[in-house]
């Protein structure tokens, strides 16, 4: 690979913060914004230090799950992608072409990996007896990047969907022009 096209692929940080519109301003960073604010301020320590692990449990489940789906459906868009769908894609500035077009699957698995990761510590935590403040910061953690995670494979649904009507009607339009 050379320079030119390695330098198209920043790393995670570089390329969040080059489509950092597209994180804030979503609804479903919306969503997980105010689960945030009602995990901090609704429960109690002790019905935190309760429901953690039931939280932990589930939130380990559907985090793996989540990343999962998000990397079969990026492999099903990797797929679809021919010339003709890559020059489309390209000239959709709005969306910052075909990166940005792809950003959301490699965004949303990293909200799925780090669901995944605190879920582990509110359940490792929330078991070895941590303090309820640690656990309460976990708890909030994992809630909120829960239903981001979720929220984004709904998107990433709506985005294949998508894909999958553009790519029937240049096929279609394949076989009027051959």
């Amino acid at each position: 690979m050379n320079d030119s096209a390695r330098s198209k692929v920043p790393g995670f940080a570089a390329t969040c913060w080059k489509f950092r519109d597209k994180i804030i301003w979503s609804w479903d960073f919306g969503a997980a914004a105010l689960v945030l604010i009602v995990a901090v301020l609704t429960p109690s320590d002790a019905q935190v230090v309760s429901m953690s692990p039931g939280l932990a449990t589930a939130a380990l489940a559907l985090g793996g799950a989540m990343v999962g789906v998000v990397v079969a459906a990026l492999a099903v868009i990797v797929a679809l992608l021919d010339d003709e769908l890559l020059d489309l894609m390209d000239q959709d500035t709005r969306s910052g072409g075909v990166q940005g077009h792809l950003f959301p699957y490699w965004f949303v698995t990293g909200t799925g990996i780090a669901t995944f990761l605190c879920a582990l510590a509110l359940l490792l935590g929330s078991t070895a007896g941590l303090p309820a403040a640690p656990i309460r910061i976990l708890f909030v953690a994992t809630s909120a990047l829960l239903v981001w995670t979720a929220l984004g494979v709904f998107n990433l649904v709506a985005s294949l969907q998508a894909m999958g009507v553009i790519r029937s009607i240049l096929a279609r339009s394949r076989r009027g022009s051959g």
